[in-house]
């Protein structure tokens, strides 16, 4: 966290100190908008960072797209939903719509039946997620009920409730099927300076639908997509924690 623009150190174990503050304290005379980039190879050579119109605010505008099989794209922000004709040209991103985000971080994906899906999570304790569906990309319907909570079974028949579990990613093989959900969780402390602070975070990940089912790892708990006619249930297996 920044508290009045100075940098804070100190910090031990993955655990801030309580004196850095948390959301609150940053500087909001910072904007953080989002830009592009791209590059045919992870190793670059990288495009010029290019400014997604729209996205430069205070906080963040949680800018996340998704290129359909055309070359165009259909992106969603905390409010509004953008389209653009190629995903290359920047200047072409336009809003084209509102929804009803109830949390924030969506991450969009495509289906194999080209239904749009995105998921995002709801508060900031106690955490859930929440899935949203839409058929043209424009018009986005909630499914109802919960597609993950903040309590995690093991495989070694544990369970923990975390602090929050926060921006949702859905992780697919190379022919479009769900095969994990990754969160950046907290165990104890989140956006919270109320000491003691426990604020370290990691990567979880939880391995859901055939992946799981190959692995032969029964789980009582589901995973849920929907559209008008799409209702699949997908077995997840116990998370696997990845540190960052």
């Amino acid at each position: 966290p920044v508290n009045g623009g100075r940098f804070c150190a100190g910090c031990t174990s993955g655990n801030s100190l309580p004196r850095c503050g948390t959301d609150a304290a940053r500087n909001t005379s910072i904007n953080l908008p989002t830009y592009m980039v791209f590059s045919a190879s992870p190793a670059g050579p990288w495009s010029h960072p290019q400014l997604v119109p729209g996205t430069d605010m205070f906080a963040d505008s949680n800018f996340a797209p998704v290129i359909n099989k055309d070359g165009s794209l259909v992106a969603l922000t905390r409010s509004h939903v953008y389209h653009a004709p190629h995903w290359k040209n920047v200047s072409s991103y336009h809003v084209v719509a509102t929804w009803d985000d109830e949390g924030e971080d969506p991450f969009v994906w495509v289906d194999e039946n080209g239904v749009y899906h995105n998921i995002v999570h709801v508060r900031r304790a106690n955490t859930v997620g929440r899935h949203y569906w839409s058929v043209d990309g424009r018009c986005w319907t909630r499914s109802e009920g919960d597609v993950y909570t903040n309590v995690v079974e093991f495989m070694d028949g544990s369970a923990l409730a975390y602090g929050c579990r926060e921006r949702p990613h859905i992780v697919q093989d190379r022919h479009g099927t769900i095969t994990a959900l990754t969160n950046g969780a907290a165990e104890k402390t989140c956006h919270s300076d109320k000491p003691p602070v426990v604020d370290y975070s990691y990567t979880l990940l939880q391995v859901v639908g055939g992946a799981a089912q190959d692995m032969q790892v029964e789980s009582s708990s589901s995973l849920h997509t929907r559209s008008n006619s799409l209702h699949t249930r997908l077995k997840p297996r116990p998370p696997i924690l990845w540190p960052v």
